[in-house]
């Protein structure tokens, strides 16, 4: 559902979307839930109370609404099983360059690396993740490549 949400509100808010391609990571905007409803999107309604936490899934979007005092805190987190949407993520943004990545996933991926030996993960969660750097050290190695030679080519 996140294709169909972001067509919406890039067809309601095209003005803002002209101005900024990245308004929909904007805090200030809102659009009405019954508008999404109405067009198809999935919409979820919650309410948080004091010491519950909400946890926003990969490929979803979210939007609050304060009423009277508080004191909130948001947290990026992630679970193995994710490595595989932050990726999806990533290309997404990388490809359109509509988005600016708000979560290091190559931070993440390379720091988990770095630290295999200290995390609790089952032989499965392990193999993903020596695939993932695996493709990501690839894609590394060559855009470094093509960097260097495009450097010495234009300096000849």
């Amino acid at each position: 559902h996140r294709e169909k949400f972001e067509r919406l509100a890039k067809e309601k808010l095209a003005l803002l979307f002209e101005e900024d391609p990245n308004f929909l990571l904007n805090i200030n905007v809102m659009i009405n839930p019954a508008f999404l409803v109405e067009n198809g999107v999935h919409v979820y309604r919650t309410v948080q109370k004091p010491g519950e936490i909400i946890v926003t899934f990969p490929e979803s979007y979210h939007q609050g609404i304060s009423v009277g005092f508080n004191v909130a805190e948001a947290v990026n987190m992630a679970c193995p099983s994710w490595m595989e949407y932050g990726l999806k993520a990533m290309k997404i943004y990388m490809a359109t360059r509509e988005k600016i990545p708000v979560f290091p996933v190559d931070w993440m991926l390379i720091e988990n690396a770095r630290h295999v030996f200290d995390l609790s993960l089952d032989l499965e969660s392990l193999k993903k993740l020596l695939s993932y750097y695996e493709a990501w050290l690839q894609k590394e190695l060559t855009e470094r490549a093509l960097t260097t030679s495009n450097f010495y080519n234009r300096h000849d």
